[in-house]
């Protein structure tokens, strides 16, 4: 896994807590000092778990980029992919025309010469 992927062990329990806070309010008398402090613990669990949340989506690596910046950016990538992949067709087709039309021995003769000629 990479060092920049985002733990997702810590959006893991949110909806758990979010839920626990939930069954509290309906479950229990406002009134009674239980019931406000398991109310107060469980907001504070939600809470935190969502600032730590926040924290590690802010800290990702990118996400000072505005959405637009970030769409450039993958557009790039992407044309930089595809220039790449019709690179390696083209090299494929010419290696393939070049074994067809000669000999082995011919090719590795032909690379040999080029590699040691002098370069101007």
């Amino acid at each position: 896994m990479s060092s920049n992927a985002l733990p997702t062990a810590a959006f893991d329990g949110l909806i758990e807590n979010l839920a626990h806070v939930l069954e509290v309010t309906q479950n229990s008398q406002p009134q009674s000092h239980e019931a406000r402090l398991a109310l107060f613990l469980a907001t504070t669990a939600f809470k935190d778990g969502i600032t730590q949340a926040k924290d590690l989506a802010t800290a990702l690596p990118g996400g000072e980029l505005l959405i637009e910046e970030q769409n450039q950016v993958i557009a790039m990538l992407e044309e930089l992919r595809d220039r790449k992949r019709q690179q390696l067709a083209e090299l494929s087709m010419c290696a393939l025309s070049t074994s067809s039309g000669q000999s082995t021995q011919d090719m590795k003769m032909e690379i040999d010469s080029t590699a040691s000629s002098p370069h101007d």
